[in-house]
C-alpha cells in the first residue's frame, strides 16, 4: 500500500524538474519491461514502474503516457478507498500535464482528457472544463475524438451561446456546430476503418499485436456512441437554425472555400445532417468536395443527395463510382445491395446483376440470396412471358437460393424455414407437371432477366 503513496511525490518531482536526459538509466530496457507487463494485462505494481520511467525517461516515447493512462485508469476503476482513488486521479492529471509538456505535438488530446477527468470527478467547474476543452480543440481538432468529450464540449459551448453573455454570434455557433459535427463523423470513420483493418487481419488468420487487441476491445461501442453523439448535438442545435439560415450562412462563404477541404467537409456534414437536401449550396459543396478530395464517401454522399432530389440515374452512377473506389469488399457489397433496392422496380436485369456482385464480394452475407429468392418468388403471370407452370417452377430456384442464404448466414435459419414452407405451398403439383409434359430431370431454361435453368425434381 505504501508504494501507492509514493507515486504522487514522484509525479510532482518529474513535473517540477522536467527531467530531460536518461543519464545512466537504460530507458529502452525499462520501457520494454514496462510494455511487457502492459501487453500481458498485468497492471499490478506498474504504478511505481511508471513513475520511475516518467522520472528518468520522460521523453523516451509517447507510448509511456498512453500505457500510463491505462494503468492509472485501471487503478481508479478498481480502487475502493476514496483517498487512494483521489490520489490516482491526481496522478492521471499529472500524467496528462507531463505528456503535453514533453510532447507538445501529439495526437492524444491530453488537454481534452484532463478536462473530462476533472469535470467527471467534480474537480473543475464547467467554465474551467470548457476552457481546457476549447484550448485542446483549437490546438489539435483532429486528436479530439473522444465521444463523451465531443458531446460535452458542444453542450458547454451551446450553453454559453444561449446565455448570451459570452458574445458568441449566430455565425460562430453554426461554425462551431459544423466543426464538432464534422469531427464526430471523422472520428467514427477512423474508428471504423481501423477496426475493419484489424478485423480483416483476424479473418486472414494473422497475429494481432497486443495494442490491436486492446483497440478492438476499447472501441467496441465507439461507432454507435459517436452516432448517438451526432444525433444528440444535431437535435440540440436544431432549435437555433433551419435550412434557410444554414443556406444563408454557408452560401455566401462557399465560393471563397470551394477548395478548402476541411471547410467543405464541415459544411456538407452540417447541411446533410439537417436534411437540407434541396439547398443549392449543399449540392455545390458536395460536388466541390468530390472534386478536390474524391473518395468512396464523397461519391456516396453525392449519390444520396441525387436520390433525395429524385435523380435516380445520377444517383446510381455515383453509387457505382463509390463502390469502385471502396477498398472494403464488405462495404462495396453493401453499396451494390443498396443500388439493387433502388432499381428493384425499374430494371430487374440490373437488379440481379447488382445482387450477384454483392454476393460475390461478401460470401458470408445471406441478404443477397434472400433478395434474389424474393424476386424469383414474386414473378407475375405476364413477366418474361412465362407459362403458369414455368412461373410456379421458378419457386424451386427460389428455395435453392434461400438455402444459400442460410449457408452464408445461419442466423437466417428460422426465416428461411418459414419462407421455404410458404413457397412449398405454391409449388407445381404432379398433375400440373404432367399437363406441362415435364418429368423428373427435365430442364426448364429461363431467359429474360432470370437467365437460369431449373431441373424438375421428383414429384
Amino acid at each position: 500500500m505504501k508504494a501507492k503513496f509514493i507515486l504522487p511525490l514522484i509525479f510532482t518531482v518529474a513535473l517540477s524538474l522536467n527531467v530531460l536526459g536518461q543519464g545512466s538509466v537504460d530507458c529502452e530496457a525499462a520501457f520494454k519491461a514496462f510494455e511487457q507487463k502492459i501487453t500481458e494485462g498485468n497492471y499490478n505494481g506498474l504504478s511505481v514502474q511508471l513513475a520511475d520511467i516518467l522520472k528518468d525517461c520522460p521523453k523516451f516515447s509517447e507510448k509511456v503516457y498512453i500505457y500510463g493512462e491505462r494503468v492509472l485508469k485501471a487503478n481508479i476503476t478498481s480502487e475502493n478507498n476514496p483517498e487512494l482513488k483521489s490520489q490516482y486521479i491526481s496522478d492521471l492529471v499529472a500524467l496528462y500535464d507531463l505528456y503535453e509538456k514533453n510532447f507538445p505535438v501529439n495526437n492524444f488530446a491530453a488537454g481534452m482528457r484532463k478536462a473530462m477527468l476533472l469535470k467527471n470527478n467534480g474537480l473543475a467547474t464547467e467554465e474551467e472544463a470548457f476552457k481546457l476543452m476549447d484550448a485542446s480543440f483549437t490546438k489539435n481538432k483532429e486528436a479530439f475524438n473522444d465521444y463523451e468529450a465531443l458531446q460535452e464540449y458542444f453542450i458547454l459551448f451551446q450553453k454559453r451561446y444561449e446565455q448570451g453573455n459570452k458574445q458568441i454570434t449566430d455565425a460562430q455557433f453554426v461554425e462551431k456546430y459544423g466543426e464538432v459535427a464534422g469531427q464526430v463523423m471523422k472520428a467514427k470513420e477512423e474508428v471504423v476503418a481501423e477496426r475493419d483493418r484489424i478485423t480483416a487481419k483476424q479473418q486472414n488468420k494473422e497475429q494481432l499485436t497486443p495494442d490491436e487487441k486492446f483497440y478492438i476491445m476499447d472501441t467496441e461501442f465507439s461507432p454507435d456512441a459517436l452516432d448517438g453523439v451526432l444525433d444528440n448535438i444535431s437535435l440540440l442545435a436544431a432549435k437555433h437554425f433551419n435550412c434557410q439560415k444554414l443556406e444563408a450562412y454557408y452560401g455566401e462563404k462557399l465560393e471563397a472555400n470551394n477548395t478548402n477541404i476541411s471547410w467543405l467537409e464541415s459544411m456538407v456534414n452540417v447541411m446533410y445532417n439537417n436534411k437540407c437536401y434541396n439547398a443549392p449550396s449543399l449540392y455545390k459543396a458536395a460536388l466541390s468536395l468530390h472534386k478536390v478530395k474524391p473518395s468512396s464517401k464523397s461519391a456516396e454522399r453525392l449519390a444520396n443527395i441525387e436520390l433525395k432530389l429524385g435523380n435516380t440515374e445520377k444517383a446510381i452512377a455515383y453509387f457505382d463510382e463509390s463502390a469502385e473506389m471502396e477498398e472494403s469488399a464488405i462495404k462495396k457489397s453493401n453499396i451494390y445491395l443498396r443500388v439493387a433496392t433502388i432499381v428493384r422496380n425499374i430494371d430487374k436485369a440490373k437488379t440481379k446483376q447488382y445482387i450477384t456482385k454483392a454476393a460475390d464480394l461478401n460470401p458470408k452475407s445471406g441478404q443477397p440470396y434472400l433478395m434474389l429468392a424474393e424476386m424469383y418468388s414474386s414473378v407475375t403471370p405476364g413477366d418474361c412471358k412465362l407459362t403458369e407452370f414455368e412461373r410456379k417452377a421458378l419457386l424451386w430456384l427460389a428455395i435453392d437460393t434461400l438455402k444459400k442464404a442460410e449457408m452464408a448466414e445461419p442466423k437466417y435459419k428460422s426465416t428461411v424455414e418459414a419462407m421455404v414452407k410458404s413457397y412449398g405451398k405454391r409449388l407445381p403439383t404432379k398433375a400440373e407437371a404432367k399437363e406441362a409434359k415435364k418429368d423428373k430431370g427435365d430442364k426448364i431454361v429461363y431467359g429474360c432477366w432470370i437467365n437460369e435453368t431449373v431441373t424438375v425434381p421428383k414429384l
